[in-house]
């Protein structure tokens, strides 16, 4: 972030991920009013990786400060648990703090991190709402104070990255005169228990109206019968698995 704003002297790494933050955000802070190159335009509204492996406790607040949003994956968080704990200290417990990125009024942007995480929503939502491997470990979720809501997690797939690629409100919703890009279920999310979110499977996907992807050979009628849609981000490519 500091080399595309110009400041090539702020190395890419460091020892202390906090050294790190704190020159980035210092960086963004003096320019907040940049009239910036649209390539350097993602630079300022996304944090990558935001919260590998810890950030503190004052990181939210300056986030929504500066307008820079928090693009994470999920499934990171459950992937991760093994070496937070043998690796990451005292950082452990401000590791992935969805909530309080929301809380303190950033924005969150989940994505899935392919290939290195597999891309299916399902199991990041599972990952999302009970921060627990698919195996139900551990109990109680990974930092469960940082636990989001379906709902929650649901906006930061659509609503979150809709608004920073600057679609939002033709993208990332279901409503009238929106762009009908969406996702239909095998089941309503909202009615299933936490724990069985990553078993269902997407059977439709639609996108600006048209069927791109149909699981096996289901018909969008028999697919739509109780299920649940959501609402895409605004991918021009394929469809949800």
């Amino acid at each position: 972030v500091a080399a595309r704003l110009g400041q090539a002297d702020i190395p890419h790494s460091y020892r202390d991920p906090d050294v790190v933050a704190e020159r980035v955000f210092r960086v963004l802070g003096r320019r907040p009013r940049l009239a910036l190159e649209p390539s350097h335009l993602d630079a300022v509204r996304r944090w990558t990786h935001a919260t590998r492996p810890g950030v503190r406790a004052a990181v939210p607040a300056i986030l929504a400060a500066l307008g820079v949003a928090a693009s994470m994956q999920p499934l990171h968080c459950t992937s991760d648990i093994d070496n937070a704990h043998r690796h990451w200290g005292g950082r452990v417990e401000r590791s992935y703090p969805w909530r309080d990125l929301l809380e303190g009024g950033a924005r969150l942007a989940f994505g899935s991190d392919a290939p290195v995480e597999r891309p299916v929503s399902a199991a990041a939502l599972h990952s999302a709402v009970t921060r627990q491997r698919l195996d139900g470990t551990p109990a109680g979720g990974f930092t469960p104070a940082q636990r989001l809501t379906l709902d929650q997690a649901l906006a930061a797939y659509t609503e979150g990255p809709a608004r920073l690629a600057g679609t939002w409100p033709r993208l990332g919703r279901i409503a009238p005169g929106a762009t009908a890009d969406l996702a239909v279920w095998s089941a309503d999310l909202h009615r299933l228990p936490h724990r069985s979110l990553a078993q269902a499977k997407v059977m439709v996907t639609v996108m600006e109206g048209a069927i791109v992807f149909r699981r096996g050979d289901v018909e969008s009628g028999a697919a739509t019968a109780g299920a649940g849609a959501t609402g895409a981000a605004g991918s021009r490519r394929g469809g949800f698995r």
